[in-house]
């Protein structure tokens, strides 16, 4: 048995080995990361389909204009100053008040009317 031969069985015999230890590792990580993209497309489908559900809520609803009730009257008219508001091309306004006193009901009930009135467009609102 000449060395070249000794030395190719021992190669043979290491290759092989090599290749039971890494076999099962790599197939573990074959069907754990091929798990993880199943996973990550079904909730990538599941986003796009409540996506596709909020969007068809939204085109069923439909504002409605109802006015504000004066309940306590101050000074001014609310009720001119909501037309001039109506009729103005562009305006900024600013809600103040005290925390939990209604800004942001009044604000989003105030536009929702505007819409109805005018707009068959959303309008934009910045809140803080």
């Amino acid at each position: 048995m000449s060395k070249k031969s000794k030395n190719n069985g021992w190669k043979i015999a290491g290759k092989s080995l090599l290749f039971l230890v890494k076999t099962p590792y790599y197939l573990g990580k074959g069907i754990y990361y091929g798990g993880r993209g199943v996973y990550q497309a079904g909730k990538y489908v599941g986003k796009k389909i409540k996506k596709e559900e909020i969007k068809k809520k939204r085109e069923k609803m439909v504002p409605i204009y109802e006015g504000f009730k004066i309940i306590k009257p101050e000074t001014g008219a609310y009720f001119g100053w909501e037309k001039s508001i109506y009729e103005a091309e562009s305006k900024i306004g600013i809600i103040l008040g005290a925390r939990g006193s209604g800004k942001s009901a009044f604000g989003i009930k105030f536009l929702e009317n505007l819409r109805v009135d005018l707009f068959q467009t959303p309008c934009p609102v910045f809140g803080g």
